[in-house]
């Protein structure tokens, strides 16, 4: 039986001649040698079974013994996460429930009424007033760019749906970064921008409707690309991204 101790040297108490017994103390004591030991020492240790090892099982041993000290060699040369790692992304935090309904802001949910000043002023009053959950009632709301602020939670529930305008002027331009330019452009459908423990929330649909600006964007690349000017189309053909915050994505 193969046993390590504390000092983690290998000893050899009873030398198993049986083929299929010494077949599994094998692959074990690699396993053991593996989780115990590092570097130089993993080495030294290993090196030890072999003398004891038949010489019709010796191949089979190297062939595990190399595998298994890649796999070990491979698990101590994985860099160190970063400490930024932490730092970004989604995260669970806990806001006021006070509920501010857009619709007692004179939202209107046929989807056709033009919402942006209502749904907003919901959200200025509730930033304002140290936060909470803005709501809506079911139904279809069109509007333009949102900016969600500072403990506001935008709670958009099944049974409601976000229309994107599909009017380029209910995007204010601000100061984004495009394709790696840093330019004006149109503001997304619903921004964070600057600002902390903010979100939004619900099992609702937010429908960008962006078609007419992509058929805009595929215009305009039948007219640059045989200036082979196609690199410029992405600047030129200006159209809001559905959320904007840490991370971006066109509509």
């Amino acid at each position: 039986m193969i046993t390590l101790k504390q000092n983690k040297a290998v000893t050899i108490n009873t030398l198993i001649e049986d083929e299929a017994g010494c077949s599994r103390t094998v692959a074990m004591s690699i396993i053991l040698i593996l989780t115990r030991n590092r570097g130089m020492q993993l080495i030294y240790s290993c090196s030890l079974l072999t003398k004891y090892i038949p010489e019709s099982m010796r191949s089979m041993y190297s062939i595990l013994l190399a595998a298994f000290m890649l796999l070990n060699i491979a698990a101590i040369t994985q860099p160190k996460t970063p400490d930024w790692v932490n730092k970004v992304g989604s995260r669970k935090v806990n806001l006021r429930t006070v509920i501010y309904s857009v619709n007692k802001y004179g939202a209107v949910n046929d989807g056709k009424t033009l919402a942006t000043k209502s749904i907003q002023r919901a959200i200025d009053e509730a930033a304002a007033k140290g936060g909470g959950i803005v709501s809506f009632a079911p139904g279809k709301y069109l509007t333009g760019s949102l900016f969600i602020k500072t403990g506001v939670n935008l709670q958009v529930n099944k049974g409601v749906e976000i229309l994107g305008s599909q009017d380029i002027r209910d995007y204010p331009e601000i100061d984004t970064r495009v394709a790696g330019i840093e330019m004006k452009w149109p503001a997304a459908l619903i921004n964070i921008l600057k600002q902390h423990k903010a979100g939004i929330s619900g099992a609702g649909l937010v429908n960008a409707q962006c078609k007419p600006f992509w058929d805009a964007y595929w215009q305009l690349r039948k007219e640059y690309d045989p200036k082979e000017l196609r690199w410029i189309v992405d600047y030129d053909a200006k159209r809001p991204r559905t959320t904007a915050g840490n991370q971006f994505c066109e509509c």
